[in-house]
This record gives C-alpha cells, sequence and structure tokens, in this order.
C-alpha cells in the first residue's frame, strides 16, 4: 500500500515538473499559471478572515470592544443594504468597460485590495475614548409588540461612524477583488474541461488561507497563550489580536495580487451573435407570474430568518467565560469541524438527487434540520448541547445549494415561456425584494434581543452578564430557529417541476433554438445530432408533447438530412480530442519511464547489482494503462488481457457458486415447508423462478433464452413506466401559457 502511495506522489511531482511552464497538450494553463491562479484566490481568502472579524454585528468580538448596539446595527444594516443596490450596477458598468491593456480584470485587483486591507486594518485602531463623544442619539419609544418594554436611545459616536465608515469602503472595495479574480478565472481558458479541472482543484487550495487564519485565535486562546479581555463576563478577543492579525492578512493578500496580475492571462472568446437585453418592465412582468421564482425568493428569505438559531458564537463568548480553555475549543471547532460540516450535505446531494430528486431531498432536508433545531430548544440550557446540535443542524442546511439547481431549472422554465433568459435580471430583482423585506427580517433578532431584556440602545455585553437574559436569549433564538425551519420546508412543496418536466422543457428549448440559429445560418453540428436525438426519443417512447414541438419546425427534414455529415464531424472532433489526450498521457508516461529507468539504474550501479531493463519496462508498461496500447508492446497487452480474462473467469466462478449455495439454502426451507404444509413443491419450477431472479447463474451460457426474455420484459416495464411519466408531464406542460416577444 505505501508503495503505491509513494508511486501516485512520485508521478504526482513528476506531472507537476513537466507542465509547469508548458501546458499539456491542446490545453492552455500551465501548472505555473494555475498556481498563479489560486494564489489570487487566497487574496480573497485572505480578506474574508478581516471581513469576518470586522463585520458590524454586536456579537462579533471586535464591536463588543466598541459597544455596538443592536440599534446601530440595523440602522447601519439598512443604509448598508440600500447603498448596495446602487454599488452592484456601477461596479458592473466599471468592469465591463475597462480598456485596459492587461484586460478587463486586472487593474481592478491591486487598488481594490490595498483599500480593503489599509480600511480593515485602522479599524482595532481606533481610540475606544472616542465613544465618550456623543454626537447625536435617536431617542426609541417603548414598543411592546416588538418586546421593547422600555424606551432605548441609539448613540452615534465618533467610533461608531469610523468604524461603519471603514467597513462600508473595505466591503466595497473588497468585492471588487472577488469579482475580479473570478473574472480571470471565467476567461483564463476557453477549454470547457480545462475550466472544470481547474474550478475543482483551486477550491481545495484557496482556501487553506482563511481555515488556518480563522483557527489561531481558539488555538492560541485554548492554550492560553494570550488572555482574553473582560469586558462584562464575556470571553472576548483583545484588540491587539485584530491589531497583528489585520496587518498580517493584508501583507499577505498584497503580495498575492503580483501572482494573479503577472502570472495570469485573460483569454476572452468572442461569441458570434449579440444577445438581447431585457427590459425592466419585461423581466419585472415575466418573473412576477413565475411560481418558482417566488418558491426561491421565499424559500431564501425564510432560511435568513432561520439563521437565527446559530448561537456559538454567543456561547463562546458569554457562557463559558470562566473557562478560557474550553472557549477555545469551542472556537477552534466553529471555525473548523462546524464549518465543514456543510460539506457532507454537499457531497451527498448529487447522490440523492440521482434517485429521489430536488423536491423530496429539500424537504427531508428541512425536516431533518427542524429535527435538531427542536433537540437545541430541549437543551437550551445546555450551551455545549446546542453546539452539537449546530454542528447537525449545518450538515443539513448544506443541502441547501440545490436551491441554485431550482434556479436554473426554474430559468429554463422562464425562457419556455417567454423566450428569454433573465439570470441577471433574477438577481437583480430577487436581490430587491430581499433588501426590501431584509428591513424586517433585520427586527427579528433585535425583537429576539428586546425579549431577551436588551434594548435598541442597551450595552450588549453588559446585559449579557444577566444569565437570565442569556437564558431568555437562547430559547427565543431557538424557537424562531424551530419556526423557521418548518416554514421553509412550505414553499418546497410547491416546487412541482419534477426531472423529466425540466427534461421536456430542456428539449423544447433546443429546438427552438434550432429553428433560430439555422434562419440565422449558425446551426452548429452539435445541434443537429441532438436534434437527431430528440427526435428518436419522442418517436420511441411517443411524447407527443415533443412530436408537438418538432412539427412545429417547417425545416425539420432540411436539418435531419443534414445528420450523417454533422454526426461524422462530431465523432472525428472527439476522436480528435481522445486521441490528443491519449498523446498527452503518452508523452508524460514515456517520460516517466525513462526517469524511473535512470533512477533504477543509478540504483543497481550504486548496489553492485544486475539491473534487468527489459524485465523493468516489461512490469512497468504490465501496470500502466497509456503505454500498454501502444502497439510496440501489444505482446504485454495480451499478456495482461488473458490474466484479466483468467481472473473475471475465476470470479464469475466464485458468484456462481456462491448463488449456487444460496439455492441451495432455498430449497432446503422450500422443501420443510411443503413437507410442513403437506403440499407437493415443484422444484423444477422452483429453480427456474431462482435463476431468473439471479444475478450471476442465468448469465451462464445455458440460461441465454432466459436471460434475453428477462432483459427484454424489464425494458419493456421500463419503458411503459417512462412513457406514463411522460404523459403525466406532458398534461402539465400543455397548460404553460407560451408567450414568445
Amino acid at each position: 500500500m505505501s508503495s503505491v502511495l509513494t508511486e501516485k506522489v512520485s508521478d504526482g511531482f513528476f506531472k507537476l515538473k513537466t507542465y509547469w511552464k508548458k501546458p499539456p497538450k491542446g490545453y492552455y494553463v500551465s501548472y505555473k499559471e494555475f498556481v498563479n491562479l489560486s494564489l489570487g484566490f487566497g487574496i480573497s481568502s485572505f480578506l474574508s478572515v478581516m471581513i469576518g472579524m470586522a463585520t458590524f454585528d454586536v456579537a462579533k468580538d471586535m464591536m463588543v470592544h466598541f459597544n455596538v448596539s443592536t440599534g446601530q446595527v440595523w440602522l447601519f444594516g439598512m443604509i448598508s443594504a440600500l447603498i448596495g443596490i446602487l454599488r452592484a450596477p456601477i461596479m458592473s458598468m466599471c468592469i465591463d468597460n475597462c480598456k485596459s491593456k492587461r484586460g478587463k480584470f486586472k487593474p481592478f485587483i491591486m487598488p481594490a485590495t490595498i483599500i480593503t486591507c489599509v480600511c480593515y486594518c485602522i479599524t482595532p485602531f481606533i481610540p475606544l475614548a472616542w465613544n465618550n463623544n456623543v454626537l447625536n442619539s435617536i431617542n426609541i419609544p417603548a414598543i411592546p409588540w416588538l418586546g421593547l418594554m422600555e424606551a432605548s436611545n441609539i448613540i452615534f459616536t465618533p467610533a461608531i461612524i469610523s468604524l461603519w465608515v471603514l467597513i462600508l469602503v473595505a466591503v466595497t472595495a473588497s468585492t471588487f477583488v472577488s469579482q475580479a479574480v473570478a473574472g480571470i478565472e471565467q476567461t483564463i481558458t476557453p477549454v470547457s474541461q480545462e475550466r472544470s479541472n481547474i474550478a475543482a482543484l483551486r477550491g481545495l487550495i484557496c482556501n487553506i488561507p482563511a481555515s488556518v487564519a480563522n483557527a489561531v485565535p481558539g488555538i492560541l486562546l485554548m492554550f492560553g497563550v494570550f488572555k482574553t479581555e473582560t469586558i462584562g463576563t464575556s470571553t472576548i478577543y483583545p484588540l491587539v489580536m485584530n491589531k497583528i492579525l489585520f496587518p498580517i492578512c493584508s501583507i499577505f493578500a498584497i503580495i498575492l495580487v503580483f501572482f494573479v496580475v503577472r502570472g495570469t492571462h485573460e483569454r476572452v472568446v468572442l461569441t458570434n451573435s449579440v444577445k438581447e437585453r431585457v427590459k425592466f418592465k419585461d423581466g419585472a412582468r415575466a418573473l412576477s407570474t413565475n411560481k418558482y421564482f417566488w418558491i426561491v425568493v421565499a424559500y431564501q428569505i425564510i432560511i435568513t430568518i432561520r439563521a437565527n438559531i446559530n448561537v456559538v458564537d454567543v456561547i463562546r463568548q458569554y457562557s463559558y467565560s470562566d473557562n478560557q480553555a474550553l472557549a477555545g475549543v469551542i472556537d477552534f471547532f466553529s471555525k473548523t469541524l462546524l464549518m465543514n460540516a456543510f460539506v457532507l450535505g454537499m457531497v451527498l446531494g448529487p447522490i440523492l438527487m440521482k434517485k429521489f430528486g430536488k423536491r423530496k431531498v429539500m424537504i427531508c432536508s428541512n425536516i431533518g434540520f427542524v429535527i435538531f433545531a427542536f433537540l437545541q430548544l430541549a437543551t437550551y440550557k445546555v450551551p455545549i448541547l446546542v453546539v452539537m446540535c449546530t454542528f447537525f443542524q449545518n450538515i443539513f442546511v448544506g443541502f441547501d445549494y440545490i436551491t441554485g439547481i431550482m434556479t436554473s431549472d426554474a430559468l429554463d422554465y422562464e425562457q419556455y415561456r417567454h423566450g428569454k433568459r433573465v439570470e441577471g435580471f433574477w438577481q437583480n430583482f430577487s436581490g430587491l425584494i430581499t433588501t426590501i423585506t431584509g428591513v424586517f427580517v433585520a427586527l427579528i433578532p433585535l425583537v429576539i434581543a428586546a425579549l431577551a431584556g436588551i434594548g435598541f440602545g442597551d450595552k450588549y455585553a453588559e446585559k449579557m452578564l444577566d444569565p437570565n437574559i442569556r437564558d431568555k436569549f437562547y430559547l427565543y433564538r431557538s424557537i424562531v430557529g424551530v419556526i423557521s425551519g418548518a416554514l421553509a420546508a412550505i414553499p418546497i412543496f410547491f416546487y412541482d417541476m419534477t426531472e423529466k418536466q425540466h427534461s421536456s422543457i430542456v428539449k423544447s428549448l433546443k429546438i427552438r433554438a434550432v429553428k433560430d440559429d439555422y434562419a440565422a445560418g449558425t446551426l452548429t453540428d452539435s445541434q443537429i445530432v441532438e436534434l437527431k436525438e430528440i427526435a428518436d426519443y419522442a418517436k420511441e417512447f411517443n411524447d407527443t408533447f415533443i412530436q408537438g414541438k418538432l412539427s412545429e419546425f417547417e425545416k425539420l427534414d432540411e436539418v435531419l438530412a443534414m445528420f450523417e455529415d454533422a454526426k461524422a464531424r462530431e465523432d472525428e472532433k472527439y476522436a480528435l480530442e481522445e486521441r490528443e489526450e491519449f498523446e498527452r498521457s503518452i508523452e508524460l508516461e514515456n517520460k516517466k519511464l525513462e526517469n524511473r529507468i535512470a533512477k533504477q539504474k543509478a540504483a543497481s550501479e550504486k548496489a553492485k547489482v544486475e539491473f534487468d531493463e527489459q524485465q523493468f519496462i516489461h512490469d512497468y508498461v504490465y501496470r500502466n494503462r497509456y503505454l500498454i496500447n501502444l502497439e510496440m508492446y501489444a505482446d504485454i497487452k495480451a499478456e495482461k488481457d488473458a490474466d484479466n480474462e483468467k481472473v473475471a473467469q475465476e470470479r464469475f466462478a466464485s458468484n456462481i457458486a456462491k448463488e449456487e449455495g444460496k439455492y441451495q439454502v432455498a430449497l432446503k426451507k422450500a422443501r420443510q415447508k411443503a413437507v410442513k404444509g403437506n403440499v407437493k413443491l415443484n422444484e423444477d419450477d422452483f429453480r427456474e423462478k431462482f435463476v431468473y431472479n439471479s444475478k450471476y447463474i442465468i448469465k451462464q451460457e445455458n440460461f441465454a433464452e432466459m436471460f434475453e426474455k428477462r432483459e427484454k420484459t424489464n425494458a419493456e416495464i421500463a419503458k411503459e413506466k417512462t412513457i406514463l411519466e411522460i404523459e403525466k408531464v406532458n398534461k402539465r406542460l400543455e397548460k404553460i401559457k407560451v408567450k414568445i416577444a
């Protein structure tokens, strides 16, 4: 096992060295450029550390130092949201209209990173004494229905205003950074497979800086490296930690800018046609009648409310203030395992969706969340159990990414209805709705705090001195989590777009695209091949809906007549790609073989032993899935094929023997049952039924006729089931009103 692992590691380093400066054949990005891009995403990773610690929120340690109140958070949050609505189109316009020779994105990365770092680095150095000078205040009268039984006073000091302004500027600049780096990733190569490879590997690398930096405070606290400051009885990291950590993160972030700016390239591929933009009134009218849009938006609003159930930061700060080591363990746990619990849901999602569908998976994930929310409600007075409940809640929250897939399906549905793609408008329109509702959603944590006994103008940390207030705070947050968790499942119940229905919509869109592109003279070979596959599918399963869409295309026969030539060109293209991939692999494997031979020769000479080069080549090629396919190694391939055939036969014989053993056991039980019931057992029928339902026995040559009959029967059953599903889907699709502008 260790030798195999060592060989894989060695192969990895060899591949890294080979393609460090020169990309593999058919690709555009060398490994060096890929590393530079990953380091570029490391900029956002380091910035996220400062963003997370300096969020304008009463539960954040830095904000506790500045006595930020719940009223200030709500008021400044609303102003920030309104500024955000104006900020988004301005940022898009700046990037889209950039004419720099370095590209559309690179010019913004360095200045935006510097501005972000400078603003965040200043925040912990704002004098706390500035909080003593009250510039203005707002009196909030008692509002019993909001839980405010007494009047509150929201004050504004130079420290609070400076803090908010710096954070607002930093967030704006950091958004430029994240969008610019993401833009480089999208344009670094025109090869889609290469983009997928880069995205997958980059994700594993670029989050390491944030994971390490976020875990450091908890580790230092756990081992007593520094003492926490006491504000109330809370366990609060001292500002000196931010004063040290922020500049370190900033230095690394700025250094990484040089890698992405100097070491990557934007390779933009222009499209052949210009897409029509969607007018605001048209988009609003379309989405306002799209029920799936409202389902997704409603779900997003509800889960925003549901997030109030998470009180782990508060537990670390206040519940175990007398146990610094335990507080450090909780912080480390929340920044590592707790945050990575989402991954389990994201990994299981595709598997479960394939088997049960998006709707059922989402409903079950919400039920799972509510179960652990109830457990949190039952144990809210035992904070360590609340932390454990949060871990399991996060597993089910990990499935929420499925709403992104639902959004994609809903956009296809919208395009089917009105003939236009509205991705950008979906984001803007949903953002507008969530911003408006956010004004009211943001009141919920304030109401919870007020019900617990914390007024809009009260000093949060001082109020948390009282364990009764703390318990009420945990109780009300848990109640909100249970209620909103249950409510979140309601919109999903109305999501009735099945995988089959979406598949039919996509087929219809492809037919429509072929019609338009054929008229415009931009039809591709892949579209012709897809159209033939759709036509064959509709004929085989008697899909009346798709057949109807095909009949609307007057030039259908002309396009299908091009199929043979188009298929030949597509096959040739695919074969070329396969051949290039094979040649890349052969090139690399030959270099590895030469390298291995040289090393083995040197080792043999040093040990003064004879080196059998031919045997070494034989053993290496025998295990290599690329070189063994070369004509020069045909004898080795024949040897391996014979060995594989022998192994397969032995495995098949072993499985036959196991099933025959099961048959004898089943036959014995059937005989005993027949004797007990005083009935005659027809052993020939029993044998036939057992063989018919077997996995291996039926595959023997003497049962070939029975196996063929079973496969044909199963295929017919599957086809009938598919036809019934299609008929059900078609009835629903026919009810959808289509209006192509």
